[in-house]
């Protein structure tokens, strides 16, 4: 019986409206009574992850800004912060690309370089009450990921600017069709989960994990056992163990629930 299991939330956990599978709550209660927890890990902040699990985020522990935070029961065990020298660096590629909002995430909060009406309304979904900066650089906090919006131009952006500039000293990775982030080179999903397993003192082959993106092929490399959505991209597919039912049909949680009914 695995004792962990770690889901993205963004087109894994949740459906394409953004929204728990309606046997959350069940699941989350035979978690509860069994020998095994929930790990939510995500590229959101770990204010966006909570507010979207706020009736259950006392049950569940956090990797969020794809592994620079990690949470473990209700205290941060982890947090990877960039300096200001980090911040002028990764902000020269960024700033020459196509049609682009820039984010920049402290623990509590997050500063915007807004490109436009539409990116505003995207932005509310993943960083409620946002704030509008004009310079990013000028910040007065401790900034811990740094995020890419373009609605149409993610993938040349990576490519052909954030790829060759940046790949060397940080990891930049697509963390959805939209979304660009950029952590420290040391910082990704499963270095998160590896943090949580030595505080929890659980062997990586005792954890189950479930993805669809870039940003969780460390994660799925790193646990026993790892699961790609239906809809997950093809690399994802290809390091996954299996390949489960897409977002929409809550398959996390059933498989989660197969898992304990073993027991």
């Amino acid at each position: 019986m695995p004792k962990l299991f770690v889901s993205d939330m963004d087109h894994t956990l949740l459906n394409d409206n953004s929204e728990l599978p309606k046997d959350f709550k069940e699941t989350l209660d035979l978690l509860n009574s069994s020998d095994s927890g929930l790990v939510l890990a995500s590229g959101r902040t770990l204010f966006s992850i909570k507010n979207k699990v706020k009736d259950f985020k006392h049950e569940i522990n956090f990797i969020s800004d794809n592994g620079a935070i990690v949470e473990y029961n209700g205290k941060i065990i982890y947090k990877s912060v960039f300096s200001q020298e980090d911040i002028e660096e990764v902000l020269v590629p960024i700033r020459k690309a196509k049609e682009t909002s820039i984010i920049a995430s402290s623990l509590t909060s997050a500063y915007v370089e807004v490109y436009n009406d539409d990116h505003k309304q995207k932005l509310y979904e993943y960083y409620l009450d946002y704030n509008i900066v004009d310079d990013i650089s000028k910040v007065d906090d401790d900034i811990i990921k740094v995020t890419m919006l373009s609605l149409d131009n993610t993938v040349d952006n990576y490519k052909n600017f954030i790829e060759p500039a940046l790949s060397s000293s940080y990891n930049a990775v697509t963390a959805g069709k939209i979304w660009i982030d950029v952590m420290h080179s040391n910082v990704d999903k499963g270095e998160g989960l590896k943090h949580l397993l030595e505080e929890m003192n659980i062997d990586r082959d005792d954890v189950v994990a479930f993805g669809d993106y870039h940003n969780d092929i460390g994660m799925l490399e790193l646990a026993g056992i790892g699961y790609a959505v239906k809809n997950a991209h093809d690399d994802v597919k290809q390091i996954a163990d299996f390949v489960i039912e897409d977002n929409n049909s809550a398959p996390v949680t059933r498989i989660i629930k197969e898992y304990l009914a073993k027991e």
